[in-house]
């Protein structure tokens, strides 16, 4: 398979010879790291290259924060977004059934997985999802 990355300059340079570039996928709502090498002619001497893996995801998750009680489930909303061509937040249609994974903020101890339950089923038009916490404390979800 063949995955079209397309280099393009947003700064000539400044004082102290950096150039930006922003890179634009093609397909960009397939998931995945991709290696990105770039050469830069330097005169008769040759060139130099250099060469960086990026990990590209299309989708954010936007949950707001929930108070939930020990082994009881919890409804929430999941509002999936994406940005467009001019780097502005839009909503967006998703279809999947995301996972999370957690990590405590209080107590710090090592997470059991089986201790948070996310059931979520997500189309286009549904983003109601279940979250249900077997224990106590602050935990930060990750997808």
């Amino acid at each position: 398979m063949v995955i079209t990355l397309v280099l393009l300059l947003l700064s000539q340079s400044d004082s102290d010879g950096v150039a930006t570039y922003r890179v634009v996928k093609n397909n960009q709502s397939q998931l995945g790291s991709y290696t990105l090498t770039s050469s830069l002619p330097t005169g008769a001497d040759g060139t130099v290259t250099d060469t960086a893996q990026i990990h590209y995801v299309p989708y954010k998750f936007e949950v707001a924060d929930i108070k939930t009680v020990a082994g009881k489930k919890t409804k929430f909303e999941i509002p999936v977004k994406a940005c467009d061509a001019n780097n502005k937040l839009i909503d967006l249609g998703y279809k999947g059934t995301p996972s999370a994974t957690f990590s405590y903020v209080r107590p710090i101890t090592t997470p059991i997985a089986s201790d948070l339950i996310v059931q979520a089923d997500l189309d286009d038009g549904k983003r109601d999802a279940e979250l249900t916490f077997m224990e106590s404390g602050s935990i930060t979800v990750a997808r």
